[in-house]
């Protein structure tokens, strides 16, 4: 009889504890995550302080610190203060284009790949459409990136394509099987 008082009471007590311990629990988790979280500041993006979308498709951060933004409502540079809407086409409105992908060359262009309105780059302020590529078909761009010996590459909705440029105009070319046999490709 003892030994089952011993045990009932070793029990009791074990569920007091484990009891005790459920009620701080909580509360110390809330405050180790309070205290994480306070050395952050968040703040939220979107249309009401300068974005034309909430939908971010992609971001990039270019050599001279912009953080632009392609969205399904066009391309923005932020400046660590406010926003930037680039025009890329001759238009009255900079929102119409859906932005799939940005990056930048070592010489500093910026390359925009776009859902149907195909591919733009930004070189020296100035801004360019691959226009004959684009009443061609090529109007989706997915991917673009740059090989160790400086060519573009693009990966569109009908093709991968290397980019032909020099100093007035840039074109696209269309790689063939046996032009990419046995390559690997990264980040398209």
């Amino acid at each position: 009889m003892r030994i089952k008082n011993i045990t009932t009471r070793l029990i009791s007590f074990m569920m007091a504890f484990l009891l005790v311990c459920l009620l701080f629990v909580p509360s110390i988790s809330s405050n180790a995550k309070d205290n994480f979280l306070s050395k952050y500041i968040q703040i939220i993006y979107n249309q009401k302080n300068g974005i034309g979308s909430n939908e971010v498709n992609c971001l990039y951060q270019s050599s001279s610190g912009y953080i632009w933004v392609g969205t399904d409502g066009g391309l923005y540079r932020y400046n660590g203060a406010s926003f930037q809407s680039i025009n890329l086409w001759d238009t009255d409105r900079t929102d119409v284009y859906s932005i799939n992908v940005i990056t930048q060359d070592s010489n500093g262009c910026m390359w925009i790949g776009t859902e149907n309105y195909g591919l733009f780059y930004i070189e020296e302020g100035a801004t360019y459409h691959l226009q004959d590529e684009y009443y061609s078909g090529i109007k989706t761009i997915y991917g673009i990136c740059e090989s160790e010996d400086g060519k573009i590459y693009v990966s569109a909705s009908n093709g991968i394509y290397k980019v032909e440029k020099n100093t007035s105009s840039a074109a696209l070319i269309a790689l063939m099987d046996e032009d990419i046999s046995g390559k690997e490709f990264i980040d398209i």
